[in-house]
């Protein structure tokens, strides 16, 4: 699978409707940790798989309520060596792509823009939703930690490469910070980045090491930086307009081959990618060709799956009796109308609310 349903199918913005999934997989996935059962107290400073989080001393955490927990069951793990039966999988979506260039403003968190918004490209971070929620790192990123309450210092992982074979390293990492953390233009006319995150900017510790500074106090950055893409800097600067729109020499598992305007966009596995061991988010590919395709009729592209013409489509839940297997998608956002909050499982976190706090003032 891909990293998720939704890092296929923008991470990054909402699904919607139902979506009927691939029953093989785009990228081999790893072993999932199990959920912990049972309530507890909620520690002061909990760090995620990324890296480790120092909370300020201002920001003391007191005891949490005792809330009971339900074990979420999680899928079945999937061996790391998997080897695919497939070469080539199709996926279908409603409209062609408006972009495939990461760094376009028309790349957002849309289902017809996936490629350029994530399978050509890796974020700073990643929301784990087969571990429990918790905040990672994708390939460029070893872990991270607050240093002061609008300052957070991430260790990228050494030996990365762009698809062009740039190396990664904190001046790559900056330029793209300060881009999308751009207060004149909201981050370059990037909402769905600029809106998570708000003003930032990136200080380069040594070649390996990178300051993000906020605006303000940002003690939830890492989870917010899930649409902050990178690109090599030198093939940006030297870009045409038109480059920019429609290519991405990125960090992602795919790299892109070619866009046939009306046709389709192949995408082929990147040979160099380095998996991230922290998370199952971050697997080399097993399946060496991507298509996508799009189709504006709900019925034609349930027909298509039906028909064994493609192995991903958006369809209508009145459809999902026609394909192979249908699933709900998640998505690292929530829109919710909360009665409960007292007893509410996010809301009774004492760092939730003290984020939300923090927030709002």
């Amino acid at each position: 699978m891909l990293r998720t349903s939704t890092s296929l199918f923008g991470k990054r913005g909402g699904i919607p409707g139902l979506l009927a999934l691939l029953t093989v997989l785009i990228i081999a996935c790893g072993t999932a940790a199990p959920a912990p059962a049972g309530g507890g107290d909620t520690p002061a400073a909990q760090a995620p798989v990324g890296g480790p989080i120092t909370t300020p001393s201002a920001l003391a955490t007191p005891k949490a309520l005792t809330i009971p927990e339900t074990a979420i069951p999680l899928p079945t793990p999937i061996p790391a060596d998997v080897v695919s039966a497939k070469d080539t999988v199709i996926f279908l979506t409603s409209e062609e792509p408006i972009t495939i260039g990461a760094a376009s403003a028309n790349c957002g968190g849309n289902i017809q823009n996936t490629i350029c918004d994530d399978m050509v490209s890796d974020p700073l971070t990643w929301i784990d939703d087969q571990q429990n929620f918790e905040v990672v790192g994708l390939t460029g990123i070893e872990g991270w930690e607050q240093v002061d309450p609008d300052r957070w210092r991430f260790h990228l992982r050494d030996g990365i490469t762009f698809h062009n074979g740039a190396p990664w390293n904190a001046t790559q990492a900056k330029f793209w910070i300060d881009y999308f953390g751009d207060e004149e233009t909201s981050g370059h006319f990037n909402s769905n980045d600029f809106s998570f995150h708000g003003i930032i900017s990136g200080e380069v510790v040594d070649d390996l090491t990178l300051d993000v500074v906020c605006g303000g106090y940002c003690p939830i950055l890492p989870s917010t930086t899930i649409f902050t893409k990178f690109q090599d800097v030198g093939w940006f600067e030297t870009a045409t307009e038109d480059d920019i729109e429609r290519h991405t020499v990125g960090l992602g598992p795919y790299k892109i081959v070619e866009w046939t305007p009306g046709v389709q966009v192949e995408l082929e596995a990147y040979e160099g990618y380095q998996p991230n061991p922290s998370t199952v988010f971050a697997k080399a590919p097993a399946i060496q060709h991507v298509i996508q395709q799009w189709r504006n009729e709900p019925l034609v592209r349930a027909s298509m799956l039906q028909a064994g013409e493609a192995d991903w489509a958006e369809i209508s839940l009145d459809d999902r009796d026609r394909v192979p297997k249908w699933k709900s998608a998640t998505n690292n956002e929530v829109f919710r109308f909360t009665f409960d909050t007292l007893y509410d499982p996010e809301l009774s976190k004492i760092q939730v609310r003290e984020a939300m706090n923090l927030a709002y003032d």
